[in-house]
């Protein structure tokens, strides 16, 4: 009988500390996303998304941004992302970097569709190429690497189209081609979300092509509850980078309100309430380690510390989260 097929190991990096607040409506004080970042690296997170460099007006729970990154303190193993769109974001993230702190990793996404990259940034798809093209260079220049990302990798998350195959694998193209380090391959909030079987045959392809899954990240926003299966679809694939949160809190969207003061103008109607429906959080950290941790893939992750961590974080933001594991295991009635 064929063994099942599972790499050994594989990197997880967190995003609580960037888009898993992204939407929370009372600002995360700076103090507690530090105590965070250490809880995490007790447990043995090595990889993470910290803050985002945008506009701190449309995206105040990320206000404290360069401030948080001078009071991170963490080893030399330990790799910090951030999501960068713009010239502007860029130069905010080299002006930190001169005095000795910042990430280490930009990612520049765009979306597969000019639907979706409208909605996201206001800009078709070439444009967005246009005016990312140049970041990868200046970057590298600084020092960072970079993750080029294929947004809405399956589907268009503005018109819940299906993405023809082929665009991916352009998209890939051309990021390397400018120099990408990486790929990340992202789904959702929004929108029709990818079944295991086409997320193996995705990778499948992809792999086939760019064979060196160390280029590949794999980020998935849960929305039907098939996370923890299109991960594992990914990995029997060869996918050995994921990316998750903690309690599998919600991102990849901002808020119309922050402490009780809208950041939007008056005349838009604030979102629904994506807290509650639909469910768009990123896969959730504790249930996919638990998982890893009960097949032997390693993550260097310890399970019993990040959950724990989950537990103070429902506490932090007021609310059960989302993680299955939490809830069926003793931890929860701890």
């Amino acid at each position: 009988m064929e063994s099942y097929k599972l790499p050994k190991e594989i990197t997880v990096t967190e995003h609580i500390l960037g888009e898993g607040f992204a939407a929370e409506t009372h600002f995360i004080p700076t103090e507690t996303k530090v105590w965070l970042m250490r809880e995490l690296l007790s447990a043995g997170v090595t990889s993470f998304q910290v803050s985002n460099f945008g506009n701190a007006r449309m995206m105040p729970q990320f206000r404290d941004c360069e401030d948080l990154y001078r009071r991170l303190v963490y080893p030399d193993n330990v790799v910090l992302n951030a999501p960068v769109i713009n010239m502007r974001a860029l130069k905010r993230v080299t002006e930190l970097k001169k005095s000795g702190c910042g990430p280490d990793n930009l990612e520049l996404t765009i979306a597969t569709t000019d639907e979706f990259n409208k909605m996201h940034t206001g800009k078709t798809t070439e444009d967005s190429w246009k005016m990312m093209e140049p970041l990868v260079g200046l970057a590298h220049d600084a020092g960072l690497k970079v993750t080029g990302g294929v947004g809405g990798a399956w589907t268009c998350l503005a018109s819940g189209e299906k993405i023809p195959s082929n665009i991916p694998l352009e998209f890939a193209d051309r990021w390397l081609k400018l120099g990408a380090d990486h790929l990340i391959h992202a789904e959702g909030p929004i929108g029709p979300e990818p079944t295991p079987k086409d997320v193996y045959e995705y990778f499948s392809r992809m792999l086939d092509k760019y064979p060196d899954p160390n280029l590949h990240v794999f980020h998935l926003h849960d929305g039907f509850g098939w996370g923890l299966a299109c991960y594992l679809a990914a990995m029997q694939a060869g996918i050995t980078q994921f990316e998750t949160c903690i309690g599998g809190l919600q991102g990849g969207h901002g808020v119309t309100i922050m402490d009780h003061v809208p950041v939007v103008p008056s005349g838009v109607r604030p979102q629904a309430d994506l807290q509650v429906f639909p469910r768009t959080g990123v896969v959730c950290t504790e249930d996919f380690v638990a998982m890893c941790d009960a097949m032997d893939v390693q993550t260097g992750i310890d399970i019993n510390k990040v959950c724990n961590i989950g537990l103070w974080v429902e506490e932090i933001v007021g609310r059960r989260l989302w993680s299955g594991y939490l809830k069926s295991h003793h931890f929860a009635d701890q």
